[in-house]
């Protein structure tokens, strides 16, 4: 049995032609859509933030490679006035 209350609420809608649809489709479609679409985000956040620390090591191999250039061009400078 429905109480008065809630056959007037019925009655205020109107009939069910007149009451908006409410349909899970479009929440089931908006949902993993969303859900796609935040992984992509965070994918592409990933690649960025690989990048930038690809660059930085790579920066960095530089600097290194260029102070042991450094260290042996200064070897060698000691081996040689050691030599004398």
């Amino acid at each position: 049995m429905q109480s008065d209350k809630v056959k007037a609420a019925e009655h205020s809608l109107g009939s069910p032609c007149e009451r908006p649809q409410v349909s899970d489709e479009s929440t089931t479609i908006s949902r993993p859509k969303a859900h796609k679409d935040k992984k992509m985000e965070l994918l592409s956040n990933a690649k960025e933030r690989l990048e930038l620390f690809r660059i930085e090591e790579g920066e960095k191999g530089k600097h290194v490679s260029s102070n042991k250039k450094s260290l042996r061009k200064v070897k060698r400078k000691l081996e040689t006035l050691q030599g004398e």
